[in-house]
């Protein structure tokens, strides 16, 4: 190329350089233009949506089933378990079928924790553990079941009553391994709640006390870590807590242990101590669990205690400090359901919100048709959505 090609090629390089410099110049003044009008009409919406368009649900698969088979849903960070009353299948985050487990109950009844679920029929004599990969292990029970629970290592707890005046209870590992085994007397006392520990090392039972003329709940705190054959294990007891029914019961993460009665919430430190509680003015319609936070659908007021609006969701830390408050545009509170640091609140009319914690609301959604159940798969831009036909996964992506 001789030295002229080289000029007139030079300078139509600079040219181009030029024109889409100017192009842009042209561009951002045109979007400058736009945002000063817009702000003088009022409709800075359509420039915000251009630039960042909105984003909205789109249904990447969805799974049928019969709508009598007693279908129940479990969300984890990758997908989620299935539950009816022929089989246990797990779907990953597309929707697409990771392993089915046959069975046959009449009255299923599905536990979900961290990432692991349980199956059992009611008032059966068997249960079955799973993960993401499939069955972990099954356990047969000579007495009926009448307590379960189902700890973050995949740890189950059972409570069988023999009707000899002892309830047995026993705990089993994540090889279904049996670990722990102690006798309790049920005399004049019923048993509530139970729930392990995040290390799996502690239990916590919740009893109804009815003894004395006035009836009291109280909170039993067992080490099943090293426990002998038959040695109740029990280190701490809570028993303050005259004419309350204790409805719900969960370890956190650093080891506190929630309660909520028909009274108050209140959270106990790791030798059963109260470390605080508040009074309730409502009735508390879902209560959802986190690593270190929960939160409190609350329901009507109750008869001469000042309460929060029906429909508010109180969201509190471990040691009770409030995160948040949010009264929803939907109504009653149908479900909640935790994940990571969010949190999906389901309504009537299947009008969902997605809040992390602390309030700030990431998108507001209503379903169409009977909504059942709400999970996020991982985040809350993955749903999965339980309808009595079928269960739908929903994706949320920008608009093109």
């Amino acid at each position: 190329m001789d030295a002229t090609s080289k000029e007139i090629s030079r300078k139509t390089t600079a040219k181009r350089r030029f024109s889409f410099k100017r192009l842009c110049v042209i561009l951002l003044v045109m979007a400058a233009a736009g945002l000063i009008i817009s702000e003088a009409t009022g409709n800075t919406q359509a420039l915000a949506d251009f630039l960042n368009p909105p984003m909205h649900f789109v249904e990447a698969a969805y799974i049928t089933h019969e709508a009598g088979a007693g279908a129940q849903i479990f969300a984890t960070d990758g997908g989620f378990f299935l539950a009816t009353r022929d089989a246990m299948r797990f779907h990953n985050a597309d929707g697409a079928e990771v392993f089915r487990h046959s069975h046959a109950m009449a009255n299923p009844v599905l536990f979900g924790r961290g990432s692991y679920a349980a199956i059992l029929e009611q008032g059966g004599r068997l249960f079955h553990v799973y993960n993401a990969q499939g069955l972990l292990y099954s356990i047969p029970t000579d007495a009926p079941i009448v307590r379960f629970a189902l700890g973050m290592q995949g740890f189950a707890a059972i409570m069988t009553d023999g009707g000899r005046g002892i309830l047995d209870i026993a705990v089993y590992n994540n090889f279904g391994t049996m670990f722990y085994y102690g006798g309790h007397a049920d005399e004049n006392i019923v048993p509530l709640l139970m729930d392990i520990s995040h290390d799996g090392r502690v239990m916590a039972i919740s009893y109804l006390d009815i003894n004395d003329a006035q009836m009291n709940s109280f909170i039993s705190l067992v080490s099943i870590y090293g426990n002998h054959a038959g040695a109740d294990g029990i280190f701490a007891e809570n028993r303050h807590n005259p004419g309350q029914i204790i409805g719900s019961m969960r370890f956190l993460a650093n080891g506190s242990l929630v309660a909520l009665s028909d009274t108050r919430i209140f959270v106990l430190n790791s030798v059963a101590e109260t470390i605080w509680e508040t009074p309730l003015g409502n009735r508390v319609t879902h209560v959802e669990f986190a690593d270190n936070w929960f939160a409190v659908a609350y329901g009507d007021a109750m008869l001469n205690r000042p309460g929060h609006p029906s429909g508010t969701v109180i969201a509190r830390n471990s040691f009770g400090i409030e995160l948040f408050a949010h009264t929803t545009a939907g109504g009653a509170v149908r479900n909640l359901q935790a994940q990571g640091g969010n949190l999906v609140v389901g309504c009537n009319q299947g009008h969902l919100t997605a809040l992390s914690n602390n309030g700030q609301v990431l998108w507001e959604k209503r379903l169409a048709g009977n909504v059942r159940d709400v999970g996020m798969l991982g985040d809350s831009n993955s749903l999965a959505a339980l309808s009595p036909g079928q269960t739908s996964v929903l994706r949320r992506v920008r608009n093109n």
